[in-house]
Order: C-alpha cells, then sequence, then structure tokens
C-alpha cells in the first residue's frame, strides 16, 4: 500500500513539475482503530429512551488528502480533504424553541456522516494566514481542550464547549474564516462562523465571532479567548439553545517534570432564557494530565466541571476521565480509557450517572 501511495505521489509530483509550477505537491496520509467499546447509557445521546448497556465493536478507517503550494511571489496556499471510508447515522440532541408559548423543548435529530464532509482551504503570507472551511475558533485555538482519553475518543468530553465552534454542528456542517498572525512570540486568532445551508436563502440568522491569544514563554503557555454566539452549545451534552450568549475564558499549561499539566476556565452568559425567567450563567472549568514515558507507554487523565446558575437554582456536572496507551511502533498505538458524567445539563435536567469505557488499536499511515 505505501510503495502503491509513493508511487502516486511520484507521478502526481512529475506532472507538476513538467507543468511548471512555482512548487506544488499532494500528500496522502490516513488513519484507522479496531476495537471495544463500552457504554452504560446507549440512549444518552439518541433518539431512544432504554437505559440499556452494551459492548459494541469499533471501527473507522479514513483517509485524507493534503494539496499545497507556492505562487511566484511566494504566497503559500493549500487545502485538505478527509473522506472516511463507511457512512453512518449519528444522533445528536438539540433543544428548540415552540413558537405557540417560547419554551423550550428538547428533541433529536438524526445527523449523517457524508464521505469527505471535512475540509479546509487556506492562504498564507507576510500578512498571517486565512483559513476557510471545518475550522476550531479564534477562542479554541487559544485555550484548547484537554488530553482526549481512550482508542475512539468516549464522546470527546474532553473538550470544553466553545459556542464559537460547535454551534454548527449541531444541525448541520458549516464553513467558518480563521484568521492566525504571530508577532514577538504571541498568536492571534479571530474567526467568523454562519449557519447559512451552502448559498442558499434558506438560514438560521445566526453568527458567532471569536477572538484569541496565545503567549508561550520559559516553558510556559497562556491562552485568553473571548465570543459572541447568537446559539448557545451546552458543554456537557453538546445541545444548541438558538440564544444569544458570549463567554471568555483563560488558560494555562505547562510541564513539570515531563508530565504536561493544563487548566481551562471559560464563563458563558446566556441572554433571557423565557423559562428560566432570565439569564443563565455557565462556567467551565478543569484540569488535566498527560504523561509519555520513554518505554512507550503513555498516562493522561481530566477532570472537568460545568457549573450552571439561573434565577431559581443552581446545578452543576462532573465529567472524568482515564487513560492509557502504548507505543507499538511503525505508526500502530495501543489505547484504552474510562470516562464518567454525572449531574445536570443546561435546563436542570438530571444526566444518567454514565460510564463510557474502550480498547483497541489505533493507526496512522
Amino acid at each position: 500500500m505505501r510503495e502503491a501511495m509513493k508511487k502516486v505521489l511520484f507521478a502526481t509530483s512529475a506532472l507538476v513539475a513538467f507543468a511548471g509550477a512555482a512548487s506544488a505537491e499532494v500528500a496522502v496520509s490516513g488513519d484507522a482503530r479496531i476495537g471495544m467499546r463500552y457504554d452504560s447509557d446507549l440512549c444518552a445521546n439518541a433518539a431512544c429512551t432504554t437505559t440499556d448497556s452494551a459492548w459494541n465493536v469499533v471501527n473507522r478507517a479514513r483517509v485524507k488528502f493534503t494539496m499545497t503550494g507556492t505562487s511566484d511571489s511566494g504566497l503559500e496556499f493549500g487545502a485538505e480533504v478527509r473522506a472516511e471510508e463507511a457512512q453512518r447515522a449519528r444522533y445528536g440532541s438539540q433543544f428548540s424553541i415552540d413558537e405557540t408559548d417560547g419554551t423550550v423543548v428538547n428533541t433529536y435529530a438524526i445527523r449523517n456522516g457524508l464521505s469527505a464532509d471535512k475540509g479546509i482551504v487556506w492562504v498564507s503570507g507576510t500578512y498571517g494566514k486565512l483559513t476557510a472551511g471545518d475550522i476550531d475558533s479564534g477562542m479554541e485555538n487559544a485555550l484548547g481542550d484537554l488530553p482526549e482519553i481512550g482508542m475512539s475518543g468516549l464522546d470527546y468530553l474532553n473538550e470544553f464547549g466553545y459556542s464559537s465552534s460547535d454551534f454548527d454542528d449541531s444541525l448541520y456542517s458549516e464553513a467558518g474564516l480563521l484568521y492566525e498572525y504571530s508577532i514577538n512570540g504571541v498568536k492571534l486568532f479571530a474567526s467568523f462562523m454562519d449557519q447559512n445551508i451552502g448559498y442558499s436563502a434558506i438560514d438560521r440568522d445566526n453568527n458567532a465571532y471569536s477572538l484569541g491569544a496565545k503567549y508561550e514563554m520559559a516553558g510556559y503557555e497562556f491562552g485568553i479567548g473571548y465570543e459572541k454566539s447568537d446559539f448557545y452549545i451546552d458543554p456537557v451534552n453538546f445541545a444548541g439553545i438558538p440564544y444569544e450568549n458570549t463567554s471568555w475564558g483563560i488558560s494555562a499549561a505547562t510541564v513539570f517534570n515531563e508530565v504536561k499539566v493544563k487548566g481551562i476556565y471559560v464563563t458563558t452568559t446566556v441572554k433571557d432564557i423565557p423559562t428560566l425567567t432570565g439569564d443563565l450563567d455557565v462556567d467551565q472549568f478543569g484540569v488535566g494530565a498527560e504523561y509519555k514515558m520513554a518505554n512507550g507507554v503513555g498516562l493522561a487523565g481530566y477532570w472537568r466541571r460545568v457549573a450552571y446558575d439561573t434565577p431559581a437554582d443552581e446545578f452543576t456536572a462532573d465529567i472524568v476521565g482515564v487513560g492509557a496507551s502504548y507505543d507499538l511502533g511503525g505508526g500502530a498505538t495501543v489505547k484504552g480509557g474510562v470516562v464518567n458524567v454525572s449531574g445536570d445539563d443546561t435546563l436542570g435536567s438530571s444526566l444518567s450517572d454514565r460510564t463510557m469505557a474502550d480498547f483497541g488499536l489505533v493507526f496512522k499511515f
């Protein structure tokens, strides 16, 4: 397989050279995984009402095409597209508004994972880099997330809820714009995302704006960010509520004796939810650590808490994850992890005390 890919890349490079381009390249990479996953509540994020638990087989294969080039004047440009081996139905919770009385209703929608649905295009030069497509927002680029746990990500609950990054995925994938610029050791980010469906007149009239900055100094990394969105994303079940919200946050990371430690804090105000008779204040905070040994063994863990404050009540949700890995070399890694979720969601509905676990092999090509 690798020899075949090398021949394809060689032929592509040769054609480009004969075409007289200043510089161009197409690279092919990929990843795959195989293993087992356990979930104590299969319907936690799906359109069903039972609380069955079960083990399930996990497999996935993806191919990524990366295209880069440089113009005669030195302008760099490129694109990435990702194709998945299979289509699958994914279920996601979605909050909507009852038009008759303005109440918030928790509904469910099936989202289909389509082939080649993840892609970006960028251009880079003296004045920074501009990327369009499936981007992380300016705030998320500056603050980041906690260590990922497990072979399958276990619902990726290590990630903080950034409404300026995540709100489009609640119904459909849409493109965003990200601008990056570096000066004197500081990385600056600015992003914009809409919820229009392609170029059509059908839209939800929702936008998200975000700013962020990251600074590295003497082994420490600091981030700060701000976002404003017309669509709030719950940071536990990632359901969406179409209400205006603003957030700001900070992060810090360093390395102690080869252990990378990181902390993140984000606070959000969701404006004027009728059923709550006022604003919803949400605080996200958490810490994570990663340790990679010389013998190929890796350990990781995180703890997150989400605290909700309404005019009438206060409630919290806690998420804990621990995982381990072993590097087999050649792009193969054994991975496994356990994540537990408990507490309440945005509207105070009790979450099941849910435990997820997985174990298997991850491959990089």
